[in-house]
């Protein structure tokens, strides 16, 4: 099939990825206080909070600010750093702790990393859609959120690149995801 002439591919065509089948795990927590969004990536070695999210938590939050980048999985997408936070995660009726690497932009509030999940032992059990975590002699479980709206992912572009009007390239892009099926459009507001 081919795409508009505006390069977006027409949804009455495909069923948008995103919203559909995902593969993504999403838990809605309370973090530092406040509700927040959180997915599970397994493919990250850390846990990280967006800072918009982190000044809907908690305005005076103590932060260690630590300028540096880390690299992801895909070995060319690199997130700037801006400190580090400690944060405290009601799952079910264990609170969790976890030092989170500050990011400006994520998309979810909050991703939880192997850090977390090593932790608290988690286990992810996708045919009950559930995830369970221990702390000392008790274990909780809470269902996943099913993404029932459509979640935008910034990708950007690994190095620049001229498209000529009316032609269709394939270009390499980084995203901060480990991997999903998804389409990507277009957009200048970024």
């Amino acid at each position: 099939m081919e795409a508009t002439v505006d390069g977006v591919v027409s949804s009455s065509l495909y069923d948008n990825p995103s919203t559909s089948n995902t593969s993504l795990l999403y838990l809605n927590v309370i973090v530092n206080n406040k509700l927040m969004t959180t997915m599970i990536d397994t493919g990250a070695n850390r846990t990280f909070i967006s800072i918009k999210a982190l000044h809907l938590s908690y305005k005076k939050q103590s932060i260690n600010k630590v300028s540096s980048r880390v690299i992801l999985a895909d070995g060319y997408t690199s997130l700037s750093i801006l400190g580090t936070v400690h944060l405290s995660i009601n799952m079910g009726d264990i609170l969790t702790t976890i030092k989170a690497f500050i990011v400006k932009e994520l998309c979810v509030d909050c991703i939880l990393g192997m850090d977390f999940i090593n932790k608290y032992k988690m286990i992810i059990n996708t045919e009950e859609r559930t995830v369970s975590i221990r702390d000392n002699h008790k274990r909780t479980t809470l269902l996943f959120d099913v993404n029932k709206h459509c979640i935008n992912y910034p990708a950007r572009l690994i190095k620049h690149i001229r498209i000529p009007p009316k032609r269709t390239v394939s270009v390499p892009v980084s995203v901060a995801l480990s991997s999903a099926q998804v389409l990507f459009r277009p957009s200048f507001k970024l």
